[in-house]
């Protein structure tokens, strides 16, 4: 039972700072010169900004979902779709594959790549399209939340 409330005030220690941190980014995003002008500037090009990130969204899309049904037609039949998707693949293995350049030469690699890069694509667009539209606040959120997300996995890479 000690384990269940330790994990329950963890949680509700980080919903509190992830609260905190919103009204932060919130307070900085309106009091902000800098936050200001790139508002100013969005608003100003919001439709060429705009037809980008959705121009982003798409192509992210279509070689995320591309690649998944390349893999799924070229498998053999008695081929789990699993090991044709490369959906069993740590974050070790992803960095060793990377390293010894296997994408150039195996197929598996090559496509499981290329399904991670349409997924970081099309995830980029889809912020691009609320940092466009959203508030400043929004905006701040979402780029915070972009850069957190880069650092975290360039470090989880590094550390491998």
């Amino acid at each position: 039972m000690p384990e269940q409330f330790e994990r329950a005030r963890r949680s509700i220690r980080r919903i509190g700072l992830i609260i905190l941190a919103v009204v932060v980014l919130t307070a900085i995003a309106e009091r902000s010169e800098l936050l200001r002008a790139i508002d100013r500037v969005i608003i100003r090009h919001r439709p060429t900004f705009l037809g980008a990130a959705i121009a982003l969204t798409i192509v992210g899309f279509t070689v995320f979902m591309g690649t998944i049904i390349y893999a799924l037609v070229i498998q053999g039949p008695s081929e789990p779709p699993s090991r044709a998707l490369g959906a069993e693949v740590s974050f070790r293995e992803l960095n060793r594959a990377y390293r010894a350049k296997a994408w150039r030469t195996e197929r598996f690699w090559r496509l499981t790549f290329l399904t991670i890069l349409g997924a970081m694509i099309m995830a980029l667009g889809a912020f691009s399209v609320i940092f466009v539209l959203g508030p400043a606040f929004a905006r701040a959120l979402v780029a915070a939340a972009v850069l957190y997300a880069v650092w975290r996995t360039s470090w989880a890479f590094a550390r491998i």
